[in-house]
């Protein structure tokens, strides 16, 4: 599993970096990402946001949700916004 940081150029001026990566969270793969656009990452903020987002999808899970919002403060106070997800199985069940 793990995270990967991905830069997209966006047409003209300035681009979107986004964090991402896949946890196992209640029996399902969960993947993740957050827009890091502009957040310098420490040491550790990697892992608390893959922290975080296992921590929302399985609270999330648990009352029905499937996919749904992250958010995280970052440095005590840059907000971080992202998105987790099942990931739906390729082959048969």
């Amino acid at each position: 599993m793990g995270t990967t940081i991905t830069i997209t150029r966006k047409r003209g001026v300035g681009y979107r970096r986004t964090l991402q990566g896949e946890v196992d969270v209640c029996c399902h793969r969960v993947s993740y990402w957050y827009d890091i656009t502009g957040v310098r990452l420490a040491d550790g903020v990697a892992t608390r946001l893959e922290a975080e987002a296992e921590d929302r999808a399985k609270t999330c899970i648990i009352e029905g949700y499937w996919s749904g919002e992250l958010c995280c403060v970052v440095g005590g106070e840059r907000e971080v916004h992202g998105w987790w997800q099942i990931v739906q199985n390729q082959g048969d069940c």
